[in-house]
């Protein structure tokens, strides 16, 4: 789940705290924002899409599920608060956040763990300013919690920590932080990814993870600060760790995305590779079923030359240098964009443990995204992709039924391409 932007990444601070009643200050630091590099962007993450464009902000669309209380999921404009000054950049995970050009992150929606960083569990329908001491490049929302990247490419996180997703070396059962806390280990990063596994890419291209995929917290796992156990190592480095720790990587990176089931990277901008857990195919290496998962980045195959890449909940998307979109994993409900639409989200067991999957359920290996269109950008989300052509145009495809196409819920899915009409 991510936001495709040329600005440069962040990661936010957070502090555990309690709600502050005192007017947040300008964030403090001997550096400031570089001039963003302005361009429409598009990012897709937990039954909602937005695009931010340069002509008028940032609009989004979906969230109509059941108790959400939204009704009319059609794109709307999200305007920063009065004062704020424009939004840069945005990226959408179980909540949406948003960076201004001055460094100053907003994050609205869903916020029961704190991952608005605001200091309260409140949730907020509109931009609400992170409470940070520090002025950010990028700030990426996860899967209930968020992180970004300050000017000295220090990685902060805030939210849920029950799964070690904030970095700090701690975790336990209930743990969040309501304002921005620095990740441990004191690496720097020029990308980071995550949902409830985050990485971060170092300069020279090696990827550091934290964090885990695995549903609940065992309390008797008995993790301590840097140990990670192979009982939760599907998604990165054959162990879910509470600092960020490198991946057995062969080949330097240029770019990562974080999904719910597995990690993607590009390797040298010609190539994709992806690890965690490949049960129904989000691997691309062409395995499926139970044993299909691996610690270490397996080349997706296909050959074929993709210089961009994002991670959905159990499915992964691609771009070639001529703008052609690939998918593969799950193709529950049209996900993968190429014409049909799985109705059962799980494959059968076969006796060697793998999986047989019928041929519109799911795919091991990139599969075409229908159409004739030319994409510059792609944003796998939990269960949709919506993709931005070289024209600026949005087009979205997978599940509907929560609004997350841009159009009427009562539509429902699109195993196709669809056009999301803004204003």
């Amino acid at each position: 789940m991510s936001a495709h932007t040329r600005a440069r990444p962040i990661i936010a601070v957070l502090t555990v705290g309690v709600a502050s009643c005192a007017a947040p200050t300008a964030p403090r630091g001997d550096l400031v924002p570089d001039p963003p590099s302005l361009e429409t962007q598009i990012a897709s993450g937990l039954y909602r899409s937005c695009v931010l464009r340069v002509t008028d902000g940032v609009w989004c669309w979906g969230g109509a599920v059941a108790g959400s209380g939204v009704t009319n999921a059609a794109p709307a404009l999200v305007a920063p608060p009065q004062g704020a000054g424009r939004f840069v950049t945005v990226s959408v995970g179980s909540h949406v956040c948003a960076l201004t050009a001055a460094g100053v992150a907003y994050c609205w929606g869903e916020n029961r763990y704190g991952e608005l960083g605001d200091g309260t569990t409140i949730t907020r329908q509109r931009p609400t300013r992170v409470l940070a001491d520090v002025p950010f490049r990028t700030v990426t929302a996860g899967l209930f919690s968020t992180c970004a990247l300050d000017l000295n490419d220090r990685a902060w996180c805030w939210g849920r920590n029950d799964l070690g997703a904030l970095g700090t070396g701690s975790v336990a059962e209930g743990e969040r932080a309501l304002r921005p806390v620095l990740v441990a280990g004191g690496r720097r990063f020029r990308l980071l990814s995550g949902a409830s596994t985050w990485c971060g890419l170092e300069a020279g291209g090696v990827p550091y993870c934290w964090g885990s995929v695995d549903g609940s917290f065992d309390p008797g796992a008995g993790l301590e600060p840097g140990d990670c156990t192979t009982r939760y190592g599907r998604m990165f480095t054959g162990r879910p760790c509470v600092v960020p720790t490198a991946v057995d990587a062969a080949s330097e990176l240029t770019q990562i995305a974080v999904g719910g089931a597995s990690t993607c990277g590009i390797v040298r901008n010609t190539s994709a590779v992806c690890w965690g857990e490949g049960w129904l195919g989000s691997l691309g290496d062409g395995t499926l079923g139970s044993g299909a998962q691996s610690s270490r980045p397996r080349e997706v195959a296909g050959n074929l030359a993709l210089v961009r890449v994002s991670s959905g909940g159990v499915h992964a998307c691609g771009l070639t240098p001529d703008g052609r979109a690939y998918c593969w994993g799950s193709n529950f409900r049209g996900r993968l964009g190429n014409g049909v639409a799985g109705t059962s989200i799980g494959c059968a067991l076969v006796p060697t443990g793998g999986a047989s999957c019928p041929p519109d359920q799911a795919s091991a290996v990139p599969v075409a995204v229908v159409g004739e269109g030319r994409f510059r950008a792609i944003a796998a989300g939990s269960a949709h992709t919506c993709a931005l052509t070289t024209a600026d145009e949005v087009f979205c495809w997978g599940i509907g039924t929560g609004g997350e196409l841009g159009r009427d819920p009562g539509l429902g899915d699109s195993p196709v391409p669809v056009r999301v009409r803004l204003p």
